[in-house]
């Protein structure tokens, strides 16, 4: 295993719809274990658009991010990735987005009542801590408004 690649990217690039030019211009990347990687660049150069793509939160324009020779189609339970502010899925309650990281195929199988128990057990520890308590299944933007 010694000199696998873990992580690799393959002519990846990223553009937004409303951007003339790519965000990502063809890129090419790989990871072996022990390795360790940083991401230098000034604001607004696409660090986090980097991440995003390649923890698969997010899919590249073109190329292909592959963990371990298998394409990356979506979010990968063995990857993760912390962003620079809190940040939270704002489509998706507080309950939802602490459940999302349960819902995984290499976490513990549970039925839907326990992840929703687990979820809500620890999203209430959560909001315990920012003093959203009442606000479990209400969306993120809720929680701003409620602090000011």
């Amino acid at each position: 295993m010694i000199g696998q690649t873990i992580l690799e990217a393959n002519a990846v690039t990223l553009r937004y719809d409303s951007g003339r030019s790519n965000v990502l211009n063809p890129f090419d990347f790989a990871l072996k274990p022990g390795e360790t990687v940083g991401i230098l660049g000034p604001s607004g150069v696409g660090k986090s658009s980097l991440l995003r793509v390649l923890a698969g939160l997010q899919q590249p324009s073109s190329g292909v991010v592959s963990i371990r020779n298998q394409a990356l189609r979506g979010p990968h339970p063995r990857v993760s990735i912390a962003f620079q502010d809190p940040s939270l899925l704002p489509w998706l309650t507080l309950e939802r987005n602490v459940a999302f990281g349960l819902d995984f195929k290499h976490q513990p199988q549970l039925s839907r009542a326990e992840l929703r128990a687990g979820s809500r057990r620890r999203s209430r520890r959560s909001a315990s801590r920012r003093r959203a308590i009442s606000f479990p299944t209400s969306f993120p933007a809720a929680w701003r408004s409620a602090q000011h």
